[in-house]
């Protein structure tokens, strides 16, 4: 029981900027099975939504998904273009999807644009800065309880996990995750590599689809082997685990005197107290600090 009002004491604590970018960059290559946490995932239509540029090789992508999906899923899988030029034209466009859930569908949605670590950058010249787009995102999730997956076509797509952090830490407004789960690059992404890539990660989710087990962690590894610069894929559940972990770490090398130890051992313990009205003694005192010394605690939870 206090070790459960230790962590949920710890996930109040603002993070650092040094904590947040070292959770970030932790996850530059694909190292979580993906399909442990999604037992109750599952999308019907992919919503393409092409901010990049208005050309016959977007259309030429789209249609590819579009047969792979009526060849492998027999179209129980629909997929649906949108062109977004403008702010107008996304916030319309994500209007939609969240108005078509109270319909049935439960959306996967592709966004090809031009990205950096600020945001996304639309053919009007606009920006949509990261906290924005995570905004625009939030509604969607919560009508889908937290069933949205995004896949990201651009460059540097992977910070919008920045936004999930924040949201985990308190340091925004809102503390429900923007989307269940993402791929995206750190960096560089090539039009061939979007092109070839997608296709072959769309195929296989699509194949897989049409057994009965759907396989995100194939389609995912599919992806990583037609780009070249790091793809992250993560749900939101093993984030979340991952910021806890750091503050974790984090609050373990703050014991660097005894003094600071058992100055945070009193504070739970006063904590406990006031929550359950029953008095510590001098033996939970020394098993909280023994606790706090455990390395373990730091790592698995």
């Amino acid at each position: 029981m206090v070790t459960r009002r230790l962590r949920e004491s710890y996930v109040r604590v603002s993070i650092s900027r040094i904590l947040r970018v070292s959770v970030f960059f932790a996850r530059n290559t694909i190292d979580v099975n993906f399909m442990s946490d999604v037992n109750k995932f599952r999308f019907n239509r992919i919503y393409y939504l092409n901010a990049d540029e208005e050309n016959s090789a977007h259309i030429d992508l789209y249609q590819t998904i579009n047969v792979n999906s009526i060849y492998h899923t027999e179209s129980k899988i629909s997929v649906e273009y949108h062109w977004v030029n403008s702010k107008k034209d996304l916030r319309e466009a994500l209007r939609k999807i969240e108005n078509e859930v109270d319909n049935g569908f439960y959306p996967l949605i592709h966004i090809a644009c031009h990205g950096n670590e600020i945001g996304l950058r639309l053919p009007s010249k606009a920006k949509v800065k990261w906290y924005e787009l995570s905004n625009y995102l939030l509604n969607i999730n919560l009508k889908t309880r937290n069933n949205l997956f995004v896949a990201f076509a651009c460059c540097d797509g992977a910070y919008i996990s920045l936004q999930m952090i924040d949201r985990f830490t308190g340091s925004m407004k809102s503390q429900r995750t923007p989307i269940f789960g993402y791929v995206g690059i750190i960096g560089e992404i090539r039009w061939g590599e979007v092109e070839k890539g997608y296709s072959k990660f769309y195929e296989e989710l699509f194949r897989s689809f049409s057994t009965g087990d759907m396989d995100l962690d194939n389609a995912i590894s599919n992806l990583d082997r037609n780009t070249s610069n790091p793809l992250q894929c993560i749900s939101c559940i093993q984030l979340f685990k991952r910021v806890i972990e750091g503050i974790l770490a984090q609050e373990a090398l703050s014991f660097k005197s005894n003094l600071a130890l058992d100055s945070r051992v009193s504070s739970i313990l006063r904590s406990y107290f006031r929550n359950k009205g029953v008095l510590p003694n001098f033996q939970n005192f020394h098993k909280m600090r023994s606790a706090l010394l455990n390395q373990e605690l730091y790592i698995h939870f």
